[in-house]
């Protein structure tokens, strides 16, 4: 490795209704949302990097996928799953992942939040 660090963001959280079991798709993290195929409310009982079990009107958000910032060429990176070493596609670094950051709204098409979740690697 070469010592230097990132913190992967999540981003994109699916969820399936559990009224009608419609799939929904949230771009990002969210206290309330409503299913798009029953019209149903529900609360987001939490944010997390792994899945865990709902309640039956409140969910669990878990992200579609992640990103990094290279710090050594500046490049966003994307990936599927959360996991303890990145490899930059760009300039190929290999870094550590030192921590799991929720995105929690979106202005212009930017992150203007973030936060912690319940982080699990496995």
């Amino acid at each position: 490795m070469d010592g230097e660090t990132v913190t992967l963001v999540a981003s994109g959280y699916p969820w399936k209704c559990p009224d009608c079991q419609h799939e929904n798709y949230l771009a990002y993290a969210v206290r309330f949302a409503a299913c798009e195929g029953c019209g149903e409310s529900f609360e987001m009982e939490a944010l997390v990097h792994n899945i865990g079990a709902s309640s039956p009107k409140k969910l669990v958000l878990t992200p579609a996928s992640y990103s990094f910032v290279c710090p050594q060429c500046g490049q966003l990176t994307y990936l599927t799953s959360a996991v303890k070493t990145v490899t930059c596609k760009h300039c190929k670094a290999i870094l550590d992942a030192t921590g799991l950051r929720h995105r929690l709204t979106l202005r212009d098409g930017n992150p203007v939040g973030e936060a912690k979740g319940s982080q699990s690697n496995d």
